[in-house]
This record gives structure tokens, sequence and C-alpha cells, in this order.
């Protein structure tokens, strides 16, 4: 598949940047039409942000070696952050000495 994509660097799109983080992708048919569609503010861009579900969606997909339970209670605990006044639990799993989860 690799050998039937083209990057290419748009000079006009590189200007935007750093208001806008731009790509165009443009897809051609076998019959001869092309298929375009311009991104100024990719999902998770500040002026496109992901939404909460989204974030976790994103992070379990991205966790899928950890054990179910263990990605899950990173996500309570990641959406408990602002709440918190300790992070070495939240931090426990990715040191070498850990912390007791609860």
């Amino acid at each position: 598949m690799m050998r039937r994509i083209d990057m290419v660097r748009d000079k006009d799109l590189t200007a935007l940047y750093p208001g806008a983080w731009s790509a165009v992708v443009t897809l051609e048919t076998h019959e001869g039409g092309s298929y375009s569609m311009q991104v100024d503010h990719p999902k998770g861009d500040p002026d496109n942000p992901m939404s909460e579900g989204e974030v976790i969606e994103k992070f379990l997909s991205m966790a899928e070696g950890l054990p179910q339970d263990q990605s899950g209670w990173l996500v309570n605990q990641a959406m408990a952050i602002e709440e918190m006044d300790d992070l070495s639990l939240l931090l426990s799993p990715f040191l070498r000495e850990e912390v007791e989860a609860p």
C-alpha cells in the first residue's frame, strides 16, 4: 500500500502553521476521479478538542496490552486527577517501586 501513497509538502499549508496544522488528503479512484478534503484543525487540536469519551477511547485502544482492570483503573484515576493531592498512586504502575492501588 505504501507504494500507492505520495506525500507532498504544500508551502501554502505550511505557511498556516502554527495557527493551523493543515493537511489535505486526496483519493484517486481507478476510474480517474478524485476526492479531496482539507483539515486545518485535526481532532485533538485546541480548536477541535477531543471529548472526554474520545480521550478515554483513544487511551484504551493504545493500552490494549494492559489487563482491562488496570487500564480501567488508570482511566478512573486520570479522570480524577484534579482532586488528587498526591500523584504517586497514579504514577505507581509506571515506576519500579509500585504503590499498592486501593
